[in-house]
């Protein structure tokens, strides 16, 4: 597959995945194309200190206290809502400008904001330009189900406290948003080390650096044990491994993370991560979370700016990491290297390039630089606010290299290192060729049933085994159903019977179609590598959708419905599909007969030219008739 098409699925994977988060009710808190004002109401003065010691005696004994306050957006109050100060680090803001939580639902547990019960407002802790959370966040927000973000102006009893970044929750709000409202699994968060390293069969052992968010009354942590087990004790860990674990999400991950240099994660500090354990899959994925010390603030063991600048690619922590190690660490499996450096390349020619970053950054410097410049209790001057954008600044305790230059050099460190990996290719030339997303009566399935139908056309000149690819419904899940053992012949076609229920037989999905219209993709092995992918509209009973021709980019609503046949508009008696109804195409139709060869389904229909369902001698007969003149039609 050409580099031009595999940017065009992965910006349309982009478009569809971002459109996806958009039937929310929670959209209109999130939205990032303006700043948006929160206001909290005390009915005391001392407010901070209040808030400042209930954090000081939470952080000491684990159960942080909320404080009773009005919550105001858009003219509405929300009364008696929580708020308390969070974080670790980003509490060190030399002022009352703190990091909060507030949560709706804390003294009234009917009460919700917007279809969400909890907000983070984050207060750019050693970030100059208010960005670097955003620009990651929206980068993730792409390809992988993470938090939504934008940019508020806070008030507190009527005064301006700042601009804040809003990160959305990760909890069951999010869980049933991305996931499902069925959803009901265990949400892990790997804190203050969750560095998933064996410490032995016993839950208790984990409690000191894993938090269970969900289902804490049942605290069944046997998953976490298993999975954690599985990366650590076992030699022949890849098919448990995805059996277990969403790998083509985290790589996803890795490879924006591996870009902005951002230590401060799991591959780094072993932190600020969630693992949920989704019921549909029965696999844990990983949910991505804080990222105000990217673009390298967050050195670790990388003294000087060229170190992260020129971050190697498979850059690995001196500590152990095994979920890094066993994927593409050390320890790592060839084929998922390979899906990384292929993620990798693919990404820089589509989000991570100078041109996207650049508009994004001066896009997002434009909106908030009022409230910046209003921004009394900010960290940093205007002037570190401007400079930063393009150029390192330091404050004693933290070196932030500015986002544009880091970005120059970043881009330029991962092309020349990309120079010295040979990248395999990927299968190519296997189309979604047409979809029925509501079978009446057009064709049956082995069980006799008229299930949804997504046939694949092979347009290589070879046969290609489909063992290992993936087709889904879903951009955030590719690795939804996989093939079985089975090989669709050149220029052939292959009916997948989309079901729901892959208990029906082996070409039957594990999703059906939407008659609404949705998004469908094929992914090459382990569910990362689109190799294509289509966005059908809403259909009628018995209407298919499809290329035109076979393997085309042109995609439309086709007037007949041909499950296992060419979509080309077919020629009766143009066996070889050359245009022309010549001599060979009846000494096709001899041979086919007399079964000396195969041919392709819609070879079968072009020569069934008396239209019995059948191709026979009668009807190479016939061709060679119409070819010598004796009838001039079928």
């Amino acid at each position: 597959m050409s580099k031009s098409i595999f940017k065009k699925i992965l910006l349309m994977l982009a478009i569809l995945f971002s459109n996806n988060c958009l039937a929310h009710e929670s959209d209109v808190i999130y939205d990032d194309s303006q700043i948006l004002e929160f206001h909290i109401t005390f009915a005391i003065d001392d407010w901070y200190s209040t808030l400042w010691q209930n954090y000081l005696e939470g952080f000491e004994s684990g159960e942080q206290e909320y404080t009773s306050a009005t919550f105001t957006f858009n003219g509405e109050n929300y009364e008696n809502v929580g708020v308390r100060i969070k974080g670790y680090t980003s509490t060190m803001h030399p002022n009352r400008k703190k990091p909060f939580k507030i949560k709706f639902n804390e003294f009234n547990e009917n009460q919700e904001f917007y279809g969400v019960d909890k907000i983070n407002l984050n207060n750019a802790f050693a970030d100059p330009t208010f960005l670097r959370e955003k620009i990651l966040y929206d980068s993730f927000n792409h390809f992988i189900p993470s938090s939504r973000s934008n940019f508020v102006k806070l008030f507190v009893n009527d005064e301006y406290i700042g601009l804040y970044i809003n990160i959305e929750q990760v909890n069951m709000k999010f869980i049933e948003k991305n996931f499902g409202t069925n959803e009901d699994g265990n949400l892990f968060k790997g804190d203050p080390y969750g560095d998933l390293v064996w410490n032995g069969p016993f839950q208790a052992d984990y409690y000191e650096n894993y938090e269970l968010k969900t289902n804490e009354n049942t605290n069944d942590w046997s998953d976490l044990l298993n999975f954690i087990h599985i990366l650590n004790n076992l030699e022949n860990y890849q098919n448990l491994l995805e059996n277990s674990f969403h790998i083509q999400n985290y790589l996803f991950f890795q490879t924006i993370n591996n870009f902005f240099a951002n230590l401060d994660s799991y591959f780094g500090n072993a932190r600020n991560y969630y693992l949920y354990h989704r019921d549909e899959s029965d696999k844990f994925i990983h949910l991505p979370w804080d990222f105000n010390f990217a673009f390298g603030t967050l050195r670790l063991d990388l003294t000087e700016p060229e170190d992260l600048y020129n971050l190697d690619m498979f850059w690995e922590y001196s500590l152990s990491r095994p979920l890094y190690e066993k994927t593409i660490g050390s320890n790592g499996i060839e084929d998922y290297k390979n899906i990384y450096l292929t993620t990798y390349i693919e990404l820089l020619e589509t989000i991570l390039n100078e041109e996207c970053l650049f508009e994004k950054i001066d896009n997002y410097a434009n909106l908030i630089r009022p409230a910046v410049y209003a921004d009394s209790l900010k960290m940093f001057t205007n002037e570190e606010f401007e400079t930063n954008l393009e150029t390192e600044i330091s404050n004693g305790m933290f070196n932030m290299l500015g986002l544009k230059t880091f970005i120059q050099n970043r881009l330029s460190s991962v092309e020349s290192q990309l120079q010295n990996y040979a990248v395999e290719n990927y299968v190519s030339g296997i189309y979604l060729n047409e979809i029925m997303a509501d079978n009446q009566f057009t064709i049956a399935d082995e069980n006799g049933e008229y299930s949804d139908w997504i046939e694949i056309y092979n347009a290589n000149e070879f046969s290609v085994n489909l063992a290992g690819l993936f087709l889904s419904d879903d951009t955030r899940y590719p690795d939804k159903w996989q093939f079985p053992n089975v090989t669709i012949e050149s220029h052939d076609f292959l009916i997948i019977w989309a079901s729901g229920d892959d208990d029906d037989g082996n070409l039957h999905s594990n999703f059906s179609l939407s008659q609404n219209g949705e998004f469908v993709g094929l992914f090459n092995k382990n569910g990362v590598v689109a190799i294509d992918s289509l966005h059908y509209p809403q259909l009628g009973a018995d209407v298919s959708y499809g290329r035109n021709p076979d393997g085309s980019t042109t995609l439309q609503q086709l007037e007949i419905s041909t499950p296992n046949a060419s979509n080309n508009n077919i020629l009766l008696g143009d066996v070889d599909g050359n245009g022309e109804i010549q001599a060979f195409d009846a000494s096709l139709t001899i041979q086919y007969s007399i079964g000396l060869i195969n041919l392709a389904e819609w070879q079968k229909t072009a020569g069934d030219v008396d239209d019995n369902g059948m191709m026979q001698a009668f009807d190479a007969s016939l061709i060679l008739q119409y070819v010598i003149g004796f009838i001039d039609e079928f």
